[in-house]
């Protein structure tokens, strides 16, 4: 999804970096196949290490190539560092990442100079669900003061589809079979058939174990914060 974005925002030119572990690999691959489909250019992959903390070496080979933006495929702590490098060196192409980066730390470790910054993560945030209001007021009189966190509300929905399914199994194989083999074989079968109306949509799943309910948004670095785009 970041690289629908990134041609929707006009980038054409892109470097791409992974951290070298299987998260960020296969989030670098997809990005650049699909870059490349849609006609953008890669003008740069490099592979670091989610320890690194010095990229001035990788920083002056991206200046050299000119970027209109650059994709970090790997966790806040270590693309922060990045970010905040290769900004520092005066190179203005946003930085976009996957829901790795999408962390209020990202913006503590990065400062100002990760402004404009951008990230992907799926779902929607809290505010924007469906039942929203319901399932904000539900978690403020449970938890005051705190926050609800960017997965809170897909925990939620996880959380009931186990127990909807195992409440399935339940009245069909009694509740002391669950734990036994025929029991996890059955959960299994009910948690990928269960079908409801959760605080983040219709909760379903498809023939190979995904939601039905694919969604990723766009969130940019605006005043210190993470402000949803699209």
């Amino acid at each position: 999804e970041g690289a629908n974005y990134a041609a929707a925002m006009g980038y054409k030119k892109f470097v791409v970096i992974d951290d070298s572990t299987p998260y960020g690999e296969g989030l670098a691959t997809e990005f650049s196949k699909k870059v490349t489909a849609d006609g953008g250019e890669i003008v740069l992959t490099e592979k670091t290490s989610d320890k690194d903390t010095d990229f001035n070496a990788l920083v002056t080979k991206i200046k050299a190539k000119n970027p209109d933006m650059v994709y970090y495929a790997g966790m806040y702590m270590a693309g922060a560092l990045f970010a905040k490098q290769l900004h520092d060196a005066g190179i203005a192409a946003p930085v976009i990442g996957g829901d790795g980066m999408y962390d209020a730390q990202y913006i503590e470790l990065g400062g100002k100079s990760v402004e404009g910054d951008y990230t992907t993560c799926v779902g929607l945030p809290a505010d924007k669900l469906p039942a929203a209001a319901d399932f904000q007021a539900a978690y403020e009189g449970k938890y005051p003061g705190e926050a609800i966190g960017a997965f809170d509300a897909y925990a939620y929905d996880a959380a009931a589809a186990i127990i909807l399914a195992a409440v399935e199994v339940a009245k069909a194989e009694g509740a002391d079979k669950i734990n036994s083999p025929a029991g996890r074989d059955a959960l299994q079968k009910a948690v990928a058939a269960v079908n409801f109306e959760g605080v983040t949509g219709p909760v379903s799943f498809d023939a190979k174990g995904d939601t039905n309910n694919k969604v990723v948004s766009l969130y940019k670095v605006e005043s210190g914060a993470w402000v949803w785009q699209d």
